[in-house]
């Protein structure tokens, strides 16, 4: 079994495993897609539902690829109590282990002045097409915000959000490639959010 941590600083150095913080160490790799037409954020009926689940499904599977050897990772903060819990996701039956902890700057759990450390769990799994989609559904409604499936052998990343996902590739030029076929579900922001 590869430890995650090592992997990981070895890929991507002190940068935690956080999507939004990706995207700022390393904007030159990074894209995102919107999840429905018009950027709208979150689906409220079953065709939209279903519209989200095929764009995720389709990049996340361009990018990971099908049956990929992946890892699940989920970010949590540390309860002020010390209790922190492995994850408990729908349709993830998973052995986790608890890779990683870190402090962020930014981290807006803060106890007594002292920021709450993240803990990253992880676990192994093939990426296919639908497995997730339970996942990608809790992701979509705000439930679970922290999660990345990251591909072991490029390194790639798919980080689901509530309105899309940010993908992460292992150079600008292949990041470009790809982004020109997500044309029509990129952002018309001009910094691609």
């Amino acid at each position: 079994m590869i430890n995650f941590e090592i992997w990981w600083r070895e890929k991507y150095g002190a940068t935690p495993p956080l999507g939004y913080v990706l995207r700022k160490a390393y904007p030159e790799r990074w894209f995102r897609i919107h999840s429905l037409p018009e950027s709208k954020r979150y689906p409220e009926t079953a065709d939209e539902y279903k519209e989200m689940l095929d764009r995720h499904n389709a990049v996340a599977t361009d990018v990971l690829g099908n049956d990929g050897a992946c890892w699940l990772v989920v970010v949590h903060y540390e309860m002020s109590s010390g209790l922190n819990l492995a994850p408990d996701l729908p349709g993830v039956a998973a052995n986790w282990t608890q890779a990683m902890s870190f402090d962020t700057p930014d981290n807006p759990f803060v106890v007594d002045d002292t920021p709450n450390p993240m803990t990253v769990w992880t676990t192994q799994i093939p990426w296919r097409r639908g497995r997730y989609d339970d996942l990608i559904r809790l992701v979509a409604d705000d439930q679970e915000p922290h999660v990345l499936i990251v591909a072991f052998d490029s390194g790639r990343i798919y980080h689901p959000y509530d309105g899309g996902a940010d993908l992460l590739l292992e150079s600008s030029s292949v990041r470009d490639a790809l982004k020109s076929s997500y044309a029509a579900w990129l952002s018309k922001h001009p910094q691609g959010l």
